[in-house]
């Protein structure tokens, strides 16, 4: 029996158990244990769903996750696009009762710009746009320098030196959450873990982190109100999807981490809430690896059956692009490869692995990258299709996150399984995965020329054809495969109230829900 049809027989009875009514506290899943609470420093979503409790931005998230206001009630924006202009609200104070001012945010872009800082997520200045982003970033210019100004204590401005209509969505990415120069100047790199330091603005303020739980409580400073939002929050971090599952039938868990439907279609109700977003889990093969050649790639890519490495999802969330269909402002065109029958492309697979020159007499080795991960489980299921190609040898390779991390971004790896959830709805947020910018994964993956479209593209008016062809140089490249467009699950118990799924990115900051209605 595998791992798969053992959960499937544990869950489907757990949601028979009786629910015991909890006090006012929220109990929040998390899959991997985050690497920080600084807003400069995190690496992925694990840690962005605790800062979104944490920090507010310029902008938010509505519940359909569109822009809206946040710490700024209002914007405006040049009429050739290139120079925005936010109203900080007055009144706004951190959590510790201080001021909060544009000059707070001027401070916090300034400092993610900052080479010293080594924030993971820099680059998406560039990617915005921001002037002299990439002199500060590469340290030619000073932090000062940036395309960010202050005109007085509710004014913010962000110069662009190309337009990019979508700059409040990408504002709501956690990167641009601001943070307190006193408080890091008086506590050093763990202000944002330590609770005499961590100062916040947003709705929850930080208590203590232990091995596997980080406690909030409501900030009394907040300048939105609610009667009903949880008086505490706990994220807690589980080592597997059947803890989860038993700590949610405990009644130790009100919200599980999102699941793939392929694990977590256990139960269908009130308890079980799922949603489309705008993600892509797909393969890496390293670029920079001499063994994995074109043709090496090709075959590798070639002999993957979606269907048998996702048995029971939706055929429809097979992923052939690396943009979703439901992403906002692209016009899906089902690539030519999704129609091919699987036994002729694993006739061109081994073809092309006598181009390279691989079999059993030239076996060829190979490593796949991967870590704990509630999306990790296809690794083995890929790793054992690809045995059906004579000489290729492929291990599979388990690491802690930090080390993942630290691996990927050192370009040392040979193959890993990568899941990319966009920052902002817009095709270019999937297609900056060939860019330079991103810097997860070595220099080299495409050209310069590439970057140079890509930049030009994102500030045309109407870029849909534009988009499809640059995507269309990536697949081509076979360096990213995509693989699936998973839709995910979460496990909410019937007295958490306001949990939905509108949001295509999938953030819902607890503030917005509430515990009430026991049974």
């Amino acid at each position: 029996m595998n791992l798969l049809t053992s959960l499937r027989i544990f869950c489907s009875c757990l949601f028979l158990a009786p629910l015991i009514p909890f006090a006012d506290t929220l109990v929040r899943g998390l899959p991997v244990k985050p690497v920080s609470l600084d807003p400069h420093r995190f690496l992925g979503s694990p840690e962005a769903a605790v800062l979104k409790d944490m920090f507010e931005g310029l902008t938010v998230q509505d519940e359909a996750g569109n822009p809206s206001p946040g710490a700024a009630e209002s914007w405006s924006v040049s009429e050739d696009g290139r120079i925005w202009i936010f109203q900080v609200r007055q009144g706004l104070t951190w959590s510790d009762g201080s001021p909060l001012t544009a000059k707070d945010f001027l401070y916090s872009f300034q400092r993610l710009a900052d080479p010293t800082t080594r924030a993971q997520y820099s680059w998406y200045l560039e990617l915005a746009g921001v002037r002299n982003s990439h002199q500060v970033i590469t340290g030619e210019l000073p932090p000062s320098e940036l395309g960010v100004h202050v005109l007085n204590a509710h004014t913010l401005v962000i110069v662009l030196d190309e337009p990019r209509s979508w700059l409040p969505a990408l504002l709501t990415f956690p990167a641009f959450l601001p943070v307190s120069e006193q408080a890091i100047q008086r506590c050093g790199p763990l202000w944002a873990e330590t609770e005499e330091c961590a100062v916040t603005n947003g709705p929850y303020r930080f208590l203590v982190w232990n091995d596997d739980k980080i406690l909030l409580e409501r900030n009394l400073k907040f300048h939105r109100e609610s009667m009903e939002a949880p008086e505490e929050v706990v994220w807690k971090v589980f080592g597997s999807i059947l803890d989860e599952a038993m700590a949610f039938q405990q009644q130790d868990l009100d919200i599980s981490s999102p699941i793939p439907v392929e694990l977590g279609m256990w139960q269908k109700g009130d308890t079980d809430v799922q949603r489309r977003q705008l993600n892509t889990t797909y393969l890496v093969f390293n670029p920079q690896e001499s063994r994995l050649t074109p043709e090496l790639r090709q075959a590798l890519a070639d002999i993957l059956d979606r269907e048998a490495i996702y048995p029971g999802g939706d055929k429809a969330d097979q992923a052939w692009t690396l943009i979703p269909p439901w992403t906002r402002g692209y016009h899906f065109q089902q690539p030519d490869a999704a129609t091919v029958n699987q036994g002729i492309r694993d006739q061109q697979a081994r073809a092309l692995l006598a181009q390279a020159g691989i079999d059993e007499q030239n076996p060829v080795q190979l490593e796949f990258l991967t870590t704990h991960s509630n999306y990790s489980w296809p690794v083995r299921s890929i790793a054992v299709q690809w045995r059906r190609l004579p000489g290729v040898n492929v291990k599979v390779v388990t690491v802690g996150w930090e080390e993942y991390v630290h691996r990927i971004n050192s370009g040392d790896y040979h193959i890993l399984l990568g899941h990319w959830l966009a920052a902002y709805n817009d095709p270019s947020a999937f297609l900056l995965l060939g860019s330079r910018h991103f810097t997860l994964f070595p220099p080299g993956l495409m050209d310069e020329n590439f970057e140079g479209e890509l930049q030009k593209v994102m500030g045309l008016a109407e870029p849909d054809e534009k988009y499809q062809q640059l995507e269309q140089r990536l697949l081509e490249c076979y360096s990213l495969v995509p693989l699936s467009h998973i839709q995910t699950s979460q496990w909410v118990q019937p007295y958490v109230k306001g949990f939905d799924m509108k949001n295509p990115e999938g953030w819902l900051p607890s503030y917005r829900l509430s515990i009430k209605d026991y049974p």
